[in-house]
């Protein structure tokens, strides 16, 4: 069913909140973090500083990446959410999310950072294929008592 060349990356526009949401709600780490309303506000809402791109296969939301170039990291833009249905995993997917955002980050910044759950073995070895290296643990980041592993791909010093 879930072809790559079937794919069609979107921009965000508001209409798509609410599927969003549901989207993430259904998958880990957002449904056992419980995030509420306002969390999704704060990436999704209007003049929030994210850039953000869907990925669909026909009309199914496939895939969603927001991120931030604002130097919002020393030097660097963040990835906020990278999240691909467990079915179109491994498909290509993930990593041509990732792609633009780096290709808009490249573009004025010389880091790119993203944040995932120590237990989450499967998106620490993503980021590690895509190019990006553990640069730190964050203790209490999200949750108490739970641990982010702090990744950074790079093109490049700063200066």
């Amino acid at each position: 069913k879930y072809r790559m060349k079937n794919i069609k990356y979107t921009n965000y526009e508001n209409k798509y909140f609410s599927q969003i949401v549901k989207f993430l709600e259904a998958m880990e780490p957002w449904k056992s973090d419980k995030m509420d309303i306002i969390y999704y506000h704060s990436i999704f809402g209007v003049d929030t500083g994210h850039k953000i791109k869907i990925a669909f296969i026909e009309d199914e939301l496939v895939g969603v990446i927001a991120w931030q170039s604002l130097k919002v990291y020393p030097y660097g833009g963040y990835i906020r959410i990278l999240a691909v249905l467990e079915a179109c995993r491994c498909c290509g997917i993930g990593s041509g999310l990732l792609k633009i955002a780096e290709e808009n980050i490249f573009n004025s910044l010389k880091n790119s950072f993203i944040s995932v759950h120590e237990a989450n073995t499967i998106a620490r070895n993503f980021y590690k294929r895509q190019g990006y290296h553990e640069v730190g643990v964050l203790h209490d980041y999200v949750h108490k008592g739970q641990t982010m592993i702090m990744f950074r791909k790079t093109i490049g010093p700063v200066w």
